[in-house]
């Protein structure tokens, strides 16, 4: 089926970037025993704490704080409950939209499609370019892995996936190593306790900041910088973005792939084509100025102009291409 849907989408290339989400699939069967639980994968983004279907073990990074009646349902191979006369299906959590309830049994969906690889492009078709299902509260990392592999060599350049908190909020081995070994730039949304700012390499003079590196010499009152978000208002979205797009130029970016052992270069900000003049950097202050100037003090060490080689161990969840 997928080779038919390739074939008729000739005229329509991949655009070289895809997102991945799931989407809830709701079972046909009934759900038949008392006060269903939602014993989602530990190793997942975790439901609101004080909600009365949460797991009732304390020790469950998924627990609320309360007890609860554990239900009246069989356990499964997989060690999880089965409510209904469908034997595979899961009970799961979802966003809660057209007075759904939050929780679900059924599957999850995953779903990969094209997306436009550079802001304002022409519109892509979005049809589904691979899609892999599993029960409802597995884990997102593990079951949307399969759907990555499923698209192979159809993807070509510049190979960018798109996912959501669900999959890289999660151990590095099950998502975020294994995409980038079939050769994917990731690019995230954070979950709020992955943002920050947290020291670079030692002796780099360089720090991260939501998934993205910089030099020191980074303006403080570019450091904490509100996420855009859709519902903002246009004033308040565009002086936003003018702060983003400042921080950018000081922003380390990937120079060539990543090599087999999991080692990729990154290049500062004043290493030509430079995006900063930089006094620690000669050839950058021959940039026009338009560029901004930093702040470093000649002869005082900056990491401004400088190469780092990070490995798979640097932040694979958080780092990304450009700034968030």
């Amino acid at each position: 089926m997928q080779a038919l849907l390739d074939a008729s989408l000739w005229g329509h290339p991949s655009t070289g970037a895809v997102a991945l989400d799931s989407t809830d699939l709701s079972t046909w069967g009934r759900v038949r025993h008392r006060k269903p639980l939602v014993d989602a994968d530990p190793d997942s983004p975790p439901p609101p704490p004080d909600h009365p279907l949460a797991p009732p073990d304390p020790n469950h990074p998924h627990a609320r704080r309360s007890g609860h009646h554990l239900p009246d349902a069989p356990t499964g191979p997989d060690g999880r409950y089965i409510y209904t006369a469908d034997m595979d299906a899961r009970m799961g959590w979802r966003s809660s939209e057209f007075e759904e309830t939050i929780f679900f049994c059924g599957y999850d969906l995953h779903v990969i499609t094209d997306v436009p690889s550079v802001p304002g492009r022409v519109p892509v078709v979005h049809v589904a370019r691979a899609m892999n299902l599993s029960p409802a509260g597995s884990h997102k990392g593990i079951g949307g892995l399969p759907a990555v592999h499923a698209l192979g060599d159809t993807i070509g350049k510049p190979r960018q996936l798109i996912a959501d908190r669900a999959y890289n909020y999660v151990t590095n081995d099950t998502f975020a190593l294994p995409v980038w070994q079939l050769g994917y730039t990731t690019i995230y949304d954070l979950h709020p306790k992955q943002r920050g700012i947290h020291p670079g390499p030692d002796g780099s003079d360089t720090l991260w900041i939501d998934g993205t590196l910089y030099p020191t010499s980074l303006p403080a009152g570019l450091h904490d910088i509100e996420p855009i978000d859709t519902k903002m208002d246009a004033g308040v979205r565009g002086r936003l973005d003018r702060r983003h797009q400042a921080r950018q130029a000081y922003a380390f970016v990937p120079h060539g792939a990543r090599q087999p052992d999991g080692s990729r270069r990154y290049r500062g900000p004043a290493v030509p084509p430079a995006r900063v003049r930089c006094p620690n950097n000669p050839v950058s202050m021959r940039a026009p100025h338009s560029v901004p100037t930093t702040s470093c003090t000649s002869g005082t060490p900056c990491g401004c102009g400088r190469t780092i080689t990070l490995s798979d161990a640097d932040y694979p969840d958080l780092r990304m291409p450009f700034q968030q």
